[in-house]
């Protein structure tokens, strides 16, 4: 420690902060002596030696040999350490954020920070000693020196030297050149710190670079948002144009609809207030004239055609001065006018000025002289052309777009109140028809429930008669063929009704096969004649003897129209004097079958209606002869579905009426189904029960049927007839037998419990049964026919059954076993 004696200093002593090279820094205690003038040699020679300590004492605290003072006073010997008094100012300086540097007024470098010397790239050594002025900016510079001369100016103004103003501040930024001529972006701030006469310069550089990268980089975005606004603003500008563009097609486009919407109602109010599809055409002519009148200026006369088959045809004209009384018939455009260019083309069509077109035939129209302009639009349905909307103008014009538009769906609007009065008149058409058909059903249902009604009458009645009575022999056996009789006629009404049901849902099939036609004839002939007989009535049946042996048809059908035929003609012939002729005979390949009458006759007015179905001439003729109105009706779809026809030759009211019936001889391909082996028709009621006795001799029969009271009923029959019958209650306990035993046949009834008659044949057949099975059935349609054959089925038996026909099928299939 180096002493310093109170001679060596005579003013106050105080400490001040000197930042010389890193690493060597040391705590200087400075002090300045003031020397009082002495004028004797010696107190000179004193000032020296005291100079000259104090120079070594300077020395010392720059070489860090001397680490504190000790400064004798008045009061006594102070010690201060240079180390303790430096290092929180020393600290602070080496670890603020920013850089550091303190120069002299003079602008020369006397200390500086870490941050300070990474970021200009120079060590301390070579940094300090050199001038601040070198790293900054002219400009800058010119503000620093300014700011020093304030500061001295300020502290000349003070009397006393001791005296430390406040600091005064300089702030701004600028550029620091660092290592390589680096150029940094910096903020400074300089503050003055004053050591009695002495003042130095504090400056706080702050790094802006990446400060300035942040701005550079927000300038950055700020541009190309500014640019990205910039081009959606242009957008928006274009959308606005493009919007407002829009928006005035839009209202034009809505003005026209609104007045187009007038038009159309305007339209559809002479549509509503016409009453016929003629006068509406017109109305709509002479509208259109009007119309275009107001929106083009123009149009004299307007021309509607139909265009069918290749050619157009006038519907109807008007305009002005056009004849109100014209057929339109006698008016057809030319092959080379414009109407017919039109429909080629499928397009509109115009001429602005006829009389540069000579080579187009122009039409006159009755009651104008010429026409200057001309202009044809096709009318489509469904994009084809199906007629013409012609316009017509007595002065030249030059069409517009929106006239063209406005005209074409003028002729949009035709087709529609077109299609709308084709509508109208088809529903009309229908419900007027629906309507005369559900009276006809109506009327329909009530005679059957009045045809079903009265045999059931009898066939009831006389059931109970028998049942609560012992009636004589005779007396019994009348009314059982009563019964029978009744039963049979109620069966061939639900015939009829089951076969028209067939014909409407498109189902009817024909049976064909050959037949002989004078063996069917004879057995018509018995069958009309036991009727006749009862009746009282005459039958002449007259057969050509150039018939041939054996036609192709279907028997059944064929005998079911000429029943009809025969039916009619008895039922609508009087019993006193009735007579009926039938003459049958063979013209150019056609069977032709008359069948005439002396009975009451049709009106001519009815004579159309009678083949309808559920319709009879007169409504009260149900009351009085009974019917359903469907035999006609089904006659003619018979004769129809086997080729031929069925058609009334003449009616007179009170003298009688004949029918024909013809049919081809050769085989026509037709719907057929296949033949019913051994199946015979027997309608002879007569037989008793003594004439089929042993007929069934010998013969086993399986009889599947559920029903209690169908197989008491069958089984009486085939035991009288001397058969040998079994009995299965369903299509199982069939098969169980049917394999157990043999039977010559087996009834088997379609539907029945546990399985059904399909089932139980198909499973047969497939076990190699080979007796013969026949589908005993209610089921009677040709469909369900062919699905018994299918099955396995050898012949179909059909309920309700007639005893006669039933043992005679099972007798000749003895026969053929």
């Amino acid at each position: 420690m180096r002493k310093v004696n109170k001679n060596s200093v005579n003013t106050k002593s105080t400490m001040k902060n000197s930042f010389p090279k890193r690493h060597n820094s040391k705590n200087i205690r400075s002090t300045r002596n003031k020397t009082n003038k002495k004028n004797s040699v010696e107190e000179n020679l004193d000032l020296k030696n005291r100079l000259r300590e104090a120079e070594e004492t300077l020395e010392a605290i720059k070489s860090g040999t001397v680490d504190a003072l000790v400064v004798s006073a008045p009061e006594g010997e102070q010690v201060y350490t240079l180390k303790g008094a430096e290092y929180p100012y020393r600290v602070f300086f080496e670890t603020m954020n920013e850089g550091g540097v303190v120069i002299s007024t003079d602008g020369i470098i006397l200390a500086c920070n870490k941050n300070f010397e990474e970021m200009i790239g120079y060590t301390v050594v070579s940094i300090c000693g050199n001038s601040f002025h070198e790293l900054i900016p002219f400009n800058v510079s010119e503000k620093i020196n300014n700011f020093i001369e304030n500061i001295n100016k300020d502290r000349n103004t003070k009397n006393e030297i001791s005296y430390f103003p406040q600091s005064q501040d300089f702030r701004g930024e600028s550029l620091l050149l660092g290592l390589a001529g680096k150029k940094i972006p910096v903020q400074l701030a300089l503050n003055s710190v004053y050591e009695y006469d002495n003042v130095y310069l504090c400056v706080v550089v702050t790094d802006l670079t990446e400060q300035k990268k942040v701005e550079e980089k927000l300038q950055k975005s700020n541009e190309e948002l500014e640019v990205k606004v910039q081009e959606r603003v242009s957008e928006l500008e274009e959308s606005k144009i493009e919007l407002e563009s829009k928006n005035e097609k839009i209202q034009a486009l809505n003005n026209e609809l609104i007045s187009r919407e007038k038009l159309l109602e305007m339209l559809l109010d002479s549509t509503r207030l016409s009453s016929s599809e003629t006068e509406v055409l017109r109305n709509f002519c002479s509208h259109t004239v009007n119309i275009l009148s107001v929106y083009t200026g123009t149009a004299t006369a307007a021309m509607i055609c139909e265009y069918q088959g290749g050619k157009l045809q006038v519907q109807t004209i008007a305009g002005t001065n056009i004849e109100n009384n014209f057929d339109a018939i006698k008016y057809s455009p030319p092959a080379d006018s414009l109407s017919y260019f039109a429909i080629k083309q499928n397009k509109t069509v115009y001429i602005s000025d006829t009389s540069l077109h000579p080579e187009m035939a122009i039409m006159k129209l009755p009651g104008q002289v010429s026409f200057q302009s001309v202009l044809c639009t096709p009318i489509k349905k469904a994009g084809k052309a199906v007629g013409t909307l012609s316009v017509y103008s007595q002065q030249k014009h030059e069409w517009s777009h929106q006239q063209l538009s406005l005209i074409e769906w003028l002729a949009d609007q035709c087709c529609h109140i077109i299609e709308t009065m084709q509508l109208q008149k088809s529903l009309s058409q229908a419900k007027n028809e629906a309507e005369a058909a559900n009276k006809a059903k109506s009327i329909f249902l009530a005679n059957m429930s009045h045809e079903i009604r009265t045999p059931l009458v009898a066939i009831i009645g006389y059931s109970e008669l028998l049942n609560r009575i012992d009636f004589a022999e005779n007396e019994r056996k009348k009314y059982t063929e009563t019964i029978i009789r009744n039963g049979m006629q109620l069966t061939a009404i639900i015939n009829d009704v089951l076969d028209y049901s067939k014909i409407e849902s498109g189902s009817i099939s024909i049976n064909l096969k050959k037949f002989s036609i004078l063996q069917f004839l004879n057995d018509i002939k018995q069958t009309i004649l036991s009727r006749s007989d009862k009746q009282g009535i005459d039958i002449d049946i007259s057969i050509s003897a150039t018939l041939p042996d054996e036609i192709t048809s279907d028997e059944t059908k064929l005998k079911q129209i000429l029943s009809n035929l025969a039916s009619n003609a008895m039922k609508f012939t009087p019993n006193i004097n009735g007579e009926i002729k039938i003459e049958v005979e063979l013209v150019r390949k056609f069977l032709i079958f008359t069948v005439t009458d002396n009975g009451m006759g049709i009106e001519a007015k009815e004579q159309k209606k009678i083949f309808e179905p559920f319709i009879q001439a007169d409504a009260s003729i149900s009351t009085r002869f009974g019917g359903t109105g469907l035999g006609l009706a089904l006659s003619r779809t018979f004769a129809q579905a086997l080729g031929g026809d069925l058609f009334l030759k003449e009616s007179v009211v009170g003298k009688g009426s004949s029918f024909v019936l013809r049919l081809p001889t050769k085989e026509t391909h037709l719907n057929t189904a296949p033949g019913l082996p051994g199946e015979k028709n027997i309608f002879d009621l007569g037989r008793d029960y003594q004439q089929l006795k042993n007929s069934l001799k010998g013969i086993r029969v399986l009889l599947a049927e559920d029903t209690e009271d169908n197989i008491l009923l069958i089984k009486e029959i085939l035991l009288s007839c001397d058969a040998t019958v079994d009995v299965a209650t369903n299509g199982e306990e069939a098969v169980e037998k049917a394999l157990a035993q043999n039977y010559d046949v087996i009834l088997m009834d379609i539907r029945m419990p546990v399985m059904d008659g399909i089932v139980a044949t198909r499973i047969l057949r497939a076990k190699g049964y080979s007796g013969l099975i026949f589908a005993f059935t209610a089921h009677a349609f040709e469909e369900e026919r062919r699905i018994f054959y299918a099955a396995g089925c050898d012949n179909h038996i059909s309920k309700p059954i007639n005893i006669a026909k039933l043992v005679d099928i099972l007798s000749l299939s003895k026969k053929n076993c």
